[in-house]
């Protein structure tokens, strides 16, 4: 893994273990469930076995087993579609008669000859492997545990840019807008002294902000996407304006998204660079902002109200620019931060 963590600032000696190790665990679980790897079947030919490589897999086998504890009589399921997997095998467990639920909380001093498993998978699969899979489900429950009392609440709002766009000013201007303690990002770095690893840095109580790896193009993320994805996040992707948006920014956002299964909002920075006269075509700013909204929202194949155009650091040698700009419409720095709080807001009541 590249880096292999995100790193957490808070201005904390050390730094935050609570939030850093439930991080680490709650995005560390494939990790961790690897670990059934195969279950051992003995049969009138012999012995043989079966791999199962997968988290997904896994979970998949825990639920069974849990469904044959708790619906043993009828064999139907209670509507626990729309949760996710592990949401599910706590809700089995917790249901599950006190043979299975003691199995499993007291795995570790139970011996595998005690085990006798119920789903056709594990029919005939060794007591070794049946106390494997018991384990597995207990590591689930113990992360979920550490995960909801840690991360429960908080948002984590990851920014990504294509380039030098102002990733590093926005977090910093949050910060201090905040009176956050710790260290700063370093702003006007140059194009190839990124940041290496995440960095996570505290803006509001309940609000991180994620200052993702540098780089200019999308396989500088790629390693990172895992670590995020299994937090409660959404993303920032800033991009240069440059007037219509470009290919190149189309295929990044695709990209992106395919990637990473969570919500974005996709930001144009440094509109004051480019003269109005030189794309708004006979329109008013404002007109022509709402027509390139439109266009670009229909490109990118999202909601009109996750574009925004804006000037995080405006030019101070063009100060009537970004004047006329912003009464138009355009975002300044303070504008932009109060809409990234409107997303935190929609996602807390989303999350209750």
């Amino acid at each position: 893994m590249h880096g292999g963590r995100l790193a957490a600032r808070s201005g904390v000696a050390g730094g935050p273990p609570p939030i850093r190790g439930s991080i680490l665990i709650g995005i560390g679980l494939a990790g961790l469930l690897g670990g059934v790897a195969y279950a051992v079947y003995k049969t009138v030919k012999g012995t043989y076995h079966k791999l199962i490589s997968s988290t997904d897999a896994v979970l998949d086998l825990a639920i069974k087993e849990g469904l044959q504890w708790v619906y043993s009589a009828t064999n139907k399921e209670n509507s626990t579609e729309a949760v996710s997997k592990e949401e599910k095998l706590e809700w089995l467990v917790g249901q599950a008669p006190p043979e299975f639920t003691t199995w499993v909380d007291k795995v570790h001093s139970t011996h595998p000859r005690a085990i006798q498993l119920k789903s056709n998978e594990f029919q005939e699969a060794t007591r070794e492997s049946m106390f494997r899979l018991l384990k597995r489900i207990k590591i689930v429950m113990e992360s979920r545990s550490i995960y909801q009392d840690t991360v429960a609440g908080k948002c984590f709002v990851g920014i990504l840019e294509a380039e030098d766009i102002g990733k590093s000013t926005f977090i910093r201007r949050a910060l201090v807008r905040n009176k956050s303690p710790g260290p700063l990002p370093e702003v006007g770095m140059g194009m190839n002294d990124h940041t290496k690893i995440p960095q996570l840095y505290q803006a509001e109580n309940n609000l991180w902000l994620v200052d993702f790896p540098g780089g200019n193009s999308i396989e500088d993320y790629g390693d990172y996407w895992q670590y995020f994805s299994a937090l409660p996040s959404f993303v920032v992707l800033l991009l240069p304006f440059e007037g219509d948006l470009k290919q190149d920014q189309e295929d990044m956002y695709k990209k992106m998204v395919a990637a990473l299964n969570t919500d974005f909002i996709v930001a144009f920075n440094k509109v004051d660079t480019i003269r109005p006269d030189a794309y708004k075509k006979g329109l008013t700013i404002r007109e022509y902002f709402k027509a390139q909204r439109r266009k670009t929202s229909n490109a990118l194949g999202c909601h009109e109200d996750k574009i925004h155009y804006l000037c995080l650091d405006p030019d101070p040698e063009l100060p009537g620019r970004f004047k006329e700009l912003k009464e138009q419409g355009v975002l300044s720095f303070e504008d932009f931060y109060g809409k990234v709080l409107d997303n935190v807001k929609k996602w807390q009541l989303q999350s209750l």
